[in-house]
C-alpha cells in the first residue's frame, strides 16, 4: 500500500513501542530492505510463553463474565470481566517499584490513595473497549513471531539473523510484558543490534515515553549508552526522576456521563481464518487463529 498507493518506497526508519515494536521487527524480516534501520521500544520479535500465560488469564477474565454469553453480548458489555481484565492488566502495566515508591502521587487528585488509584485504574483502563475486539487483538498479540514469516519455518534465531538493517533495541529496564531477558536473548541473534535499557520505573509504559526520563547516566553519556552502563541508575531511585505528567491517568478512559451511549455492538465473530504473519495486516483487530477456535467462537 505504501509504494502503490503512497508511492512511498522507502523509508529513513521503522519506530515502534509495543505491539508497534512487533509491527517493525515483522517489517524488518518481511521486508529487509524497505527501511534503513529499526527503532523498537518495549516489546520483542516473539511474544513467547510466559507472555501468553498472562493474555490468557486475561481473556478468561472477560469470557468468565455471565454477560459476555460467549461473544453474543447485546446491549450492554461485560463490565466485570473488562474490570476483572483491567485489575490484571494494572499489574502488569507497571513495575514493582512504581507502585512501591507511589509513582502514581505524581498524577493523583489530592487525597488519592492506593485504593482510589487501583479501583480508577481498573475499573476506567478499557471501559468503552468492545470485549469481542479486545480478544481479537490479545490473539494478534499471542500469535506474534517473526519466525512464522515464510521462508523460515517457525525459526526466530533464523528470522532474527536475517535482519539487514542496524536495530536499536530499547526494552524497559522494569518491563514485565517483554522481560529485558528475552531481549538479551533476542538481541544475540540480530546482526547488527545495539541494546539499550530504558532505565525508568514506568514498567511496560517507560517504552511509549510516558514520562521523560532523567538519568546521570543519559546525561553524562557521550555517545550509545550499553547496557551495563544503565544498570546502576535503574537500582538507584536518584537516578531516577520522573516528570509532573500533564494530566491525570492519561492511560486511563475517562468515566462516560451519564445517559451517553455505548458503542453500536458488533455481531460476533463466528470463525477465524488461518493464521497470518503480523506484517501483513495492520491494527490489531485482524486476528487469524485456527488453533483458537473453541467454545467462545
Amino acid at each position: 500500500m505504501l509504494g502503490k498507493t503512497l508511492g512511498v518506497h522507502q523509508l529513513r526508519a521503522i519506530v515502534g513501542f509495543s505491539m508497534g515494536c512487533q509491527q517493525a521487527f515483522q517489517w524488518a524480516v518481511r521486508y529487509p530492505n524497505f527501511a534503513d534501520r529499526i527503532v523498537v521500544t518495549s516489546a520483542g520479535a516473539k511474544t513467547w510463553p510466559h507472555g501468553i500465560v498472562r493474555l490468557e488469564s486475561q481473556i478468561m477474565a472477560i469470557e468468565n463474565d455471565p454477560v459476555f454469553a460467549r461473544g453474543n453480548y447485546k446491549e450492554q458489555p461485560p463490565r466485570k470481566g473488562l474490570q476483572t481484565f483491567g485489575a490484571i492488566w494494572a499489574g502488569w502495566l507497571f513495575s514493582p517499584g512504581w507502585w512501591r515508591e507511589q509513582l502514581w502521587r505524581a498524577e493523583a487528585p489530592p487525597g488519592a490513595t492506593f485504593r482510589t488509584v487501583f479501583e480508577g485504574l481498573y475499573k476506567n483502563f478499557i471501559l468503552l473497549g468492545d470485549a469481542n475486539d479486545i480478544i481479537l487483538q490479545i490473539d494478534t498479540w499471542e500469535g506474534h513471531d517473526v519466525g512464522g514469516t515464510r521462508g523460515f519455518d517457525k525459526d526466530v534465531k533464523k528470522a532474527l539473523a536475517s535482519i539487514k538493517v542496524p536495530v536499536l533495541y530499547m526494552p524497559s529496564a522494569t518491563g514485565l510484558y517483554f522481560p529485558i531477558d528475552d531481549a538479551r536473548y533476542e538481541a544475540q541473534f540480530i546482526p547488527h543490534n545495539t541494546l539499550l535499557l530504558i532505565p525508568s520505573l514506568w514498567g511496560h509504559t517507560a517504552g511509549a515515553a510516558s514520562k521523560r526520563v532523567k538519568s546521570r547516566a543519559l546525561m553524562a553519556a557521550d555517545g550509545p549508552i550499553s547496557e551495563s552502563q544503565l544498570s546502576g541508575a535503574v537500582r538507584a531511585k536518584a537516578d531516577i526522576q520522573e516528570s509532573t505528567p500533564a494530566g491525570p491517568f492519561p492511560w486511563a478512559t475517562a468515566v462516560p456521563p451519564a445517559g451517553s451511549r455505548l458503542p453500536t455492538q458488533k455481531p460476533p465473530i463466528r470463525a477465524r481464518p488461518p493464521k497470518l504473519e503480523t506484517g501483513r495486516f495492520l491494527g490489531g483487530l485482524i486476528s487469524a487463529r485456527l488453533d483458537r477456535v473453541d467454545g467462545r467462537l
